[in-house]
């Protein structure tokens, strides 16, 4: 059904299996008529004529049939449309989101990493600062102090 809809638009689709439906409905309506009247109008050895009458109203009622599928299977693909464009409606949607969590996590990243690089200014002036008391000893309670700060790092918030 889908290769139809590819080759010529939805609006004839639904013309043909309109004209289908209605064909055969004609048909066998028409045949029926027919019959009623050819039995009462011919004797019982002319009734050649009815067995046509016949072939052709089941033929009416076969083209009656397949309009009644494949309006069925047109309806059936109508609504696998409509449900694959709410879809696709969705998953525009969560893009969207996606590209705005994304924002927002290298926003919260990069605020994390100018933190970090702070702290470790700071931690650099304090050495700096401290250098002499340092060199002094060979491990003095303010270098403890100045590693402590640096291996715990900063305090970020979450």
């Amino acid at each position: 059904m889908w290769i139809i809809h590819l080759l010529i638009g939805d609006a004839w689709i639904l013309w043909c299996i309109y004209a289908l439906l209605g064909l055969g409905g004609v048909l066998i309506l028409i045949t029926f008529l027919s019959m009623n009247n050819l039995l009462k109008k011919f004797p019982d050895n002319a009734r050649a004529g009815v067995v046509w009458t016949k072939v052709i109203y089941l033929a009416s009622l076969v083209v009656a049939i397949a309009g009644a599928y494949v309006f069925g299977g047109y309806g059936t693909e109508m609504e696998w449309i409509a449900k694959g464009k709410s879809l696709e409606a969705k998953v525009a949607i969560a893009e969207k989101k996606s590209s705005e969590a994304t924002t927002k996590i290298i926003y919260l990243t990069k605020e994390k990493i100018i933190k970090v690089r702070q702290n470790i200014e700071s931690i650099k002036k304090e050495i700096e600062v401290n250098k002499d008391e340092i060199d002094k000893y060979p491990i003095s309670p303010k270098a403890v102090e100045i590693y402590n700060k640096a291996v715990a790092g900063p305090e970020v918030s979450k």
